[in-house]
Formats: structure tokens, C-alpha cells, sequence
């Protein structure tokens, strides 16, 4: 008898052991599941550190320093954490390799990261990442699982640095439409206000509209985060998912323009104080935000009127 109550407490002392052994390794086995997909590419992302790790140095001392490409790092994280959200997608996708298409475009990913780092082009030779990425993808699972990553391989356009013609190409004529703007607003409303170029004097002040009050850092920036929003908002209407992204620009546009036109009113009655320091930078912040709710506001707009068009159809119709 004793040995039979003897042998019950053990079972019974250890059950729950047992059971908070099973519970412990749930989440550990959940989250192997989760990146299981990523494991035959293992292999290769620790053979390709060496190749990466010299272009995100670049970056960080580079690019990444100044306010046009500042927003670089988050979207770095966000490419990643997009990649991780695939995995399910890549798990269940068809893995059919397809090594010649795959080894052309490695090659061509290979070459453009050859030329970019011996002639100094960084643009070039981070960019090369999207191509050796593609290309990998093919030779290893195929065009399935490319097309499971496609948006998060797409979205890592945006952690490129901008060339430096492209960047001109779009500051300077968005600089002086802006100071065009402002001026004539400025002028309908009698202030004292002349224009030479993309140089403003109100009253005794010059003001210089830089790159950054032309709008390029919150288009780049605005663009990605309206993306990754369209992207997880996952709307079924293409025409809903166009008008989002056509609003971007305007927007971006109008934002930058009330910047510049509050930054000059208020350098002319509190002086040239005001277009530096926290005051500049905080009008920055405040007018990105407001433009990013905007999207969300005209996101919102077209659901009300998406949702009055059901209602109007199902009336006629009834």
C-alpha cells in the first residue's frame, strides 16, 4: 500500500512539472516555426555579412547623418520586420527553384555592388542588395516565395540613398515653386515682401529656402510610411489604394509650403531666430505629422464615400 501512495505522489508532484514544461516550450517552438522559413537561407546571410556590413557603415556615416536621409535606420527595421510578417506566406508558398533566371540576376546584383564600391557609388552598391536578394530567392525557393516577399523587397527601395541627380532634379523646381507661393501669399496680405530665386526678404530679413524646406525629406518619408500603411491596410480596391497614393504628393507638397509660409511670417515679426534651432526642427515634426494624418484623412474620406455609394446602389436597386 505504501509503495502504490508512494509512487501516486510522485505522479502527481511531477504532472505539474510537466505541464509547465509543455507551456514554457510553446512559444520557443511558435517562434522556430515562425522562422523556419528563413533557415536555408541562413547559410548565405552569414556568408553575405562581410558583403553588407561595409554599406550600412557607409550609410550611418554618410547619409543617414543628414535630415534628407535621416529617416534611413526605421525603414531599415520596418524592411525587416515586413520580411518577418512573410514568413507564413513563404511557408506556404510553392518551392520550385529556378537557378538559370536566378543566377542572371545575382550576377547582375553582384556586378552593380562590384561597381558601386570600387568607384565609390553608393546608391549603386546598396542598391545591388535588391538584385543579390532576388536573385538568391530564385536559385534557392523560385518565383513563389519572390512573390510572397515582393512588397517588402519593393519597400527596401526607400533605405537607398537618393543620387545626387535625382535629388536635384526634384529640390529645385519645388524650391522655387514654393518661395513662389509664399511670396505671392505673403504680398495678396501687404507684407513687405520681395523674391530673388529661392531667396525671400520680409522686412529687414533674407531667407534662404533650403532642400529641406522643398519638401524631399517628407515626400521620401511620406511616401514609405503611406505605403507600409496601404500595405497593411490591405484594400481590396485598386482605385481606393490609387487616389491614397496620387494624395501624397499634394500633400506633402501643401505641407511644406504652409512650413516655409509660417517660418518667414514669424521671422518678420520675431526675427531670424525662429528659422533655426528647436523651432525650426519642431515645425518640421509637426507639419510631417499633420501630413501624415492627412492620408489617413483622405483614407477615411474615401471609405465614407465608398460606404454612401453601397447605400445608394442598394437603394436603387431595392
Amino acid at each position: 500500500m505504501s509503495s502504490e501512495l508512494s509512487s501516486t505522489n510522485i505522479k502527481d508532484e511531477t504532472a505539474p512539472l510537466a505541464m509547465s514544461d509543455t507551456v514554457q516550450r510553446a512559444p520557443a517552438s511558435a517562434l522556430w516555426g515562425r522562422l523556419s522559413p528563413a533557415m536555408p537561407f541562413l547559410p548565405i546571410i552569414l556568408a553575405a555579412i562581410p558583403l553588407l556590413v561595409p554599406i550600412y557603415i557607409k550609410l550611418a556615416e554618410r547619409p543617414w547623418k543628414t535630415d534628407n536621409e535621416g529617416h534611413g535606420p526605421f525603414l531599415v527595421v520596418a524592411t525587416l520586420w515586413l520580411i518577418y510578417r512573410q514568413f507564413d506566406a513563404v511557408r506556404m508558398a510553392e518551392k520550385r527553384p529556378a537557378p538559370a533566371i536566378g543566377w542572371g540576376v545575382l550576377l547582375v546584383g553582384l556586378f552593380a555592388l562590384f561597381v558601386g564600391r570600387t568607384q565609390g557609388l553608393l546608391t549603386v552598391e546598396a542598391g545591388s542588395q535588391l538584385p543579390i536578394a532576388c536573385g538568391l530567392i530564385l536559385i534557392l525557393s523560385g518565383p513563389a516565395v519572390l512573390r510572397a516577399l515582393s512588397f517588402p523587397l519593393f519597400f527596401m527601395i526607400f533605405t537607398f540613398p537618393i543620387p545626387g541627380w535625382v535629388f536635384d532634379a526634384i529640390t529645385v523646381p519645388l524650391k522655387g515653386r514654393i518661395a513662389d507661393y509664399v511670396v505671392e501669399l505673403l504680398y495678396t496680405f501687404g507684407y513687405p515682401v520681395a523674391q530673388n530665386g529661392v531667396i525671400i526678404t520680409v522686412g529687414a530679413y533674407q531667407l534662404l529656402v533650403k532642400d529641406a524646406c522643398s519638401g524631399i525629406n517628407s515626400l521620401f518619408s511620406l511616401s514609405a510610411v503611406s505605403l507600409f500603411y496601404i500595405h497593411l491596410a490591405k484594400h481590396t480596391s485598386p482605385l481606393r489604394n490609387g487616389l491614397l497614393i496620387a494624395s501624397i504628393l499634394p500633400v506633402s507638397f501643401l505641407a511644406n509650403l504652409l512650413r516655409v509660409l509660417l517660418l518667414v511670417t514669424m521671422t518678420y515679426y520675431f526675427g531670424d531666430g525662429v528659422t533655426s534651432g528647436f523651432f525650426h526642427d519642431l515645425s518640421a515634426a509637426v507639419l510631417f505629422t499633420a501630413a501624415l494624418l492627412s492620408i489617413f484623412l483622405v483614407d477615411s474620406v474615401l471609405l465614407a464615400i465608398s460606404h454612401l455609394k453601397r447605400r445608394v446602389m442598394n437603394w436603387v436597386t431595392a
